[in-house]
């Protein structure tokens, strides 16, 4: 029986994650597991946000063969405890399939973005586990909100969008091998957001200023504001179908030194 997914970094143990590692990679093992550090929902700063889940970096000693090279410091993203407050909605189908990305989709990949080496979704306790390649040793600087303006990230960035789109521009495995990959108007992930994207909408106008000048710019109320996003995602699922990244804000880039972009915390779904 696999071991159960932890929900504190102390549960990060060699036995757990070499059960995670050979799942990608048959024979490897995980003899230690060093973390040099950890954040919680609620660390979060302008700088780097941590949000929907708990975010780990350890370092690794591997045994045993594999066939690529295997970065030793790792990146891990697991749940947050359940003591833990977060203002977020329950994420599991997010989580779900950002590690079905990882596990079935990622190594075909030719952009730029964290190499997996292994991971874990248990629908029964709803907890996930991701152990992704630490950007750390390649100097990658992680974008936000508050950095200068640089048309040539933005450039990259999209570059690496086009790519993507490309590669899967209405790709006949969307209904084969990569069937798990959900659209916009069905499925768990369309199930999440819409149980509670009318709330937050409401929630929105009233917080946020701007937001609410524009309702009122267009005359348009919160309710009237969710059947437009209903209306449109069935609109795009009449389109030529691809792969998207599915959370493709500038928070989930970064940048290498030699001006490459790259996109992390890559969830996946299909549109126009």
């Amino acid at each position: 029986m696999p071991l159960p997914i932890p929900a504190d970094p102390r549960g990060l143990t060699p036995e757990f994650l070499s059960e995670l590692v050979s799942e990608l990679h048959p024979g490897l093992l995980v003899l230690s597991c060093d973390i040099a550090d950890s954040k919680r929902y609620g660390d979060a700063s302008n700088a780097a946000s941590v949000s929907t889940s708990a975010q780990v970096k350890c370092r690794v000693r591997y045994g045993g063969r594999t066939a690529v090279a295997l970065p030793e410091q790792l990146f891990v993203k697991i749940s947050f405890p359940e003591i833990q407050g977060s203002s977020n909605p329950v994420l599991d189908a997010f989580f779900e399939n950002e590690v079905r990305f990882y596990g079935r989709l990622r190594r075909e990949l030719d952009i730029e973005t964290p190499q997996s080496i292994g991971g874990r979704y248990d629908p029964e306790s709803t907890r996930f586990a991701l152990l992704l390649e630490d950007l750390t040793p390649r100097s990658a600087h992680i974008n936000t909100m508050m950095d200068d303006d640089n048309l040539d990230v933005v450039r990259a960035l999209l570059d690496a969008l086009a790519r993507l789109h490309a590669r899967f521009w209405e790709s006949p495995r969307l209904a084969a091998d990569q069937s798990w990959v959900q659209n916009l108007v069905q499925g768990s992930l369309e199930t999440l957001f819409d149980d509670y994207i009318c709330a937050h909408i409401v929630k929105e106008v009233g917080l946020e200023k701007f937001k609410r000048e524009f309702a009122q710019a267009v005359g348009a109320t919160a309710e009237e504001l969710y059947a437009g996003t209903k209306l449109l995602k069935r609109h795009q699922a009449k389109l030529p179908r691809t792969f998207l990244h599915g959370d493709a804000h500038f928070g989930n880039t970064y940048v290498l030194p030699d001006g490459t972009a790259g996109r992390s915390s890559m969830a996946s779904s299909w549109d126009g």
